[in-house]
């Protein structure tokens, strides 16, 4: 053989021999690192195989979703638990490529043709074969799609080979109450919906009536709801007509930050053998649920979610109040914000328009004003205006802001933020009605009263000596 022939033959050799090396270290692990080298944060795909029978999970947008039969938002906390686990799962035990065989060979580890495996994508793939359970209990063969076979705990495909239903996420809704805007409540047997709305001051009523919501009330209603836990799917191709759901006892429309439609959750019949539970389907969710403990959340009543606290004013944003006493012979005052300074005025058309009020006297008020707490509702009819002889003598309160190019001088341009008008004192309590709501709230007399006083005496406060 020439010399050029056996070169040509060591450099074949050569590169078989790093062939082999290469791919001898590409399938085998050491006891001291994990069997797969993927980023469970990287993740993407998730295949299970069990005999015939193929899982997939598809991370979309952030979300892990099934594939396959279902399609619907899979169960986060059991898919995190099986990347972390199978990210971070050790042989024990090694078993080289020549050594399977007589009574370890691949046939007698079930891994000649395995029946189970699990493959993840992220970026590229990674795929282990599931064999035999190993002598010692809690372990079993595995092996990378060829080459060696180890010895590992059993815990990856305990998590991995469950059922497609037991990979549904058991959280009715993602929708948290940081993100929803507006929630709608239908009730069979009632005509009103309910309806409540975020706005930028916070969460109100607008049907059956007009009344700020009362957050922490709003959060004890509908969390029960946002955070319900499935306990069971009824089987596959149920009739929804059968359980209520045709007909339901509510339905709830939910609106969420940058969802184009709502999610609407129906809520059926009782579970007859547990009345604690109810059926339930859910617009983005396929079959019909069994949830524990809704009953309290379908007999919210309007009124129980409403505020028992005046409305809420930003205090930096109001520039003027108005005050006015209706009794025979009453007066008319206005506190304009002093342009420049945290003090007020008394407006110049007033004598004494040199009166200060200092900025943190209105404050104290206005701060006062917001702590009343109501007692009661009532509804704002003729009768009970008449009761509170809120038809003959009224004091009010209005509170307005400015627009930028107005002075202290000026009225033209201004923006009222919310006006009080509240009745003489009756048996303890006073009437208080807001804008023109149909309610009234029932307010204790005092500090209420001791407010107005401030408010409406002349002045309450002077320093005509410190007047700049």
């Amino acid at each position: 053989m020439s010399w050029r022939g056996t070169l040509v033959l060591v450099c074949v050799a050569a590169l078989a021999a790093s062939f082999l090396l290469f791919s001898q270290k590409k399938q085998t692990r050491s006891a001291q690192e994990p069997l797969l080298t993927f980023d469970p944060a990287q993740a993407q795909r998730i295949d299970i195989r069990e005999g015939a029978s193929l899982l997939s999970l598809v991370k979309k947008e952030g979300v892990w979703c099934l594939r396959g039969d279902l399609s619907e938002p899979a169960d986060p906390h059991l898919i995190h638990s099986l990347l972390e686990t199978a990210s971070s799962t050790k042989p024990t035990d090694i078993l080289k490529a020549s050594e399977l065989k007589g009574a370890v060979s691949l046939a007698q580890l079930e891994l000649k043709q395995p029946k189970r495996s699990l493959t993840i994508g992220s970026g590229a793939s990674e795929r282990i074969d599931f064999g035999a359970q190993g002598a010692a209990p809690g372990f079993l063969y595995a092996r990378l799609g060829g080459g060696d076979v180890y010895l590992i705990p059993d815990q990856l495909s305990k998590l991995a080979f469950h059922s497609s239903e037991d990979f549904r996420n058991p959280r009715l809704t993602p929708i948290t109450m940081d993100h929803l805007t507006g929630i709608s409540l239908s009730k069979a047997g009632n005509i009103e919906k309910l309806i409540l709305k975020k706005g930028p001051s916070g969460w109100k009523i607008e049907s059956p009536l007009s009344a700020q919501a009362d957050p922490i009330a709003l959060s004890e209603w509908i969390t029960p709801l946002l955070s319900a836990q499935i306990q069971q799917w009824m089987p596959e191709r149920s009739d929804p007509s059968s359980v209520g759901l045709q007909s339901p006892r509510a339905i709830f429309s939910l609106f969420s930050e940058g969802a184009t439609n709502p999610l609407i959750i129906s809520i059926g019949n009782p579970v007859p053998t547990s009345p604690e539970c109810s059926y339930v389907g859910c617009s983005d969710r396929h079959g019909i649920a069994i949830i524990k403990g809704l009953s309290p959340v379908i007999d919210v009543t309007p009124r129980s979610l409403r505020s028992h606290s005046l409305k809420p004013v930003d205090f930096d944003s109001v520039d003027c109040i108005d005050s006015s006493d209706h009794k025979a012979g009453g007066t008319a005052q206005r506190f304009l914000r002093k342009s420049g300074t945290e003090d007020w005025v008394i407006d110049a058309a007033l004598p004494s328009n040199n009166t200060i009020l200092p900025g943190e006297n209105v404050r104290a008020c206005f701060d006062k004003l917001k702590s009343i707490k109501v007692e009661n509702f009532e509804p704002a009819t003729p009768e009970r205006l008449t009761f509170y002889r809120m038809d003959q003598e009224t004091t009010s309160l209005r509170f307005s802001a400015r627009l930028s190019e107005n002075t202290a001088e000026e009225s033209a341009g201004e923006y009222p933020l919310v006006s009080y008008t509240f009745s003489a004192p009756n048996k303890g309590v006073i009437a208080l009605r807001e804008g023109d709501s149909s309610d009234l709230m029932i307010v204790p007399e005092h500090p209420l009263e001791e407010i107005l006083q401030e408010l409406t005496k002349e002045p309450f406060f002077k320093t005509p000596s410190t007047a700049k």
